[in-house]
């Protein structure tokens, strides 16, 4: 299953919940109580377990601080790392589709790699399940979630575009021609914070390239641990070197490792 598929897959069914959330639990969600309960107790005899409710061929995939997806062999082993990680879950019934092979829930997750300021994680969890078996789980992790992992994943120097950019822990921000100028001369600075998804950057009075309070709005999207992607929304910071062109204006920014 491409990645696409998942999303796609994963919208169709949150935009079709309303419709169906006051629908019964289908026996499937049985076999959902059934997973939920065998990495929750662990053991040495879980891995044998999880086999007998888990299909040959499943897919896991998991929307978190960004998309990622495992098939088969591969699923399996990143079901084996909640194990590892003494991972307890709590699953709630939300919404039922296509004859109760298809099972939302609201899931609640304990674990060592949980933060412990944001446990327990909260996602919305559909699973597809043939017979007794899970085809598919697909875990949404709620956005105010996301985005408190987002601003500490985001902290440090990055390459995007033609420049340099520090996001600080502080909520601080700088944007320089290179990395040598971010302290003595940086082109633009001020303040940032990312909330729903996105992120909000606000000039202060010594930037150069903006005029201060200049205000941008751009959706924020993490790729992989080391990258990110900016979709502009509105950006007030209009010059010739200007933070934005225009809205939906896309900035992949690579994290500077050295």
């Amino acid at each position: 299953m491409g990645r696409w598929v998942v999303r796609y897959a994963m919208a169709v069914v949150m935009l079709s919940v309303s419709a169906h959330a006051l629908a019964e639990a289908p026996p499937q969600f049985e076999t959902v109580e059934r997973y939920a309960s065998i990495v929750t107790e662990g053991g040495s005899l879980a891995t044998t377990a999880l086999n007998s409710v888990l299909a040959a061929d499943m897919v896991f995939a998991e929307y978190a601080l960004h998309w990622s997806d495992h098939r088969a062999t591969a699923a399996h082993a990143h079901i084996w790392t909640l194990l590892d990680a003494n991972v307890r879950l709590e699953v709630d019934f939300e919404a039922t589709l296509a004859g109760g092979s298809v099972v939302v829930t609201r899931e609640r997750m304990w674990g060592d790699d949980a933060p412990e300021a944001l446990a327990p994680l909260r996602s919305t969890v559909v699973y597809v399940v043939a017979g007794d078996r899970i085809q598919s789980i697909t875990r949404v992790l709620d956005t105010e979630q996301r985005d408190v992992l987002m601003r500490e994943a985001l902290i440090g120097t990055w390459y995007a575009g033609a420049g340099v950019m520090r996001l600080d822990a502080d909520g601080g921000y700088r944007l320089a021609g290179s990395r040598s100028l971010l302290e003595s001369a940086p082109l633009d600075s001020g303040t940032y914070a990312i909330e729903d998804g996105r992120w909000r950057v606000v000039s202060d009075d010594t930037t150069s390239l903006c005029q201060p309070a200049d205000e941008g709005v751009w959706l924020i999207h993490t790729k992989t641990p080391d990258t990110f992607e900016l979709v502009e929304v509105e950006e007030m910071c209009r010059t010739s070197q200007g933070r934005g062109q225009a809205p939906g204006t896309r900035l992949r920014a690579m994290r500077a490792l050295h």
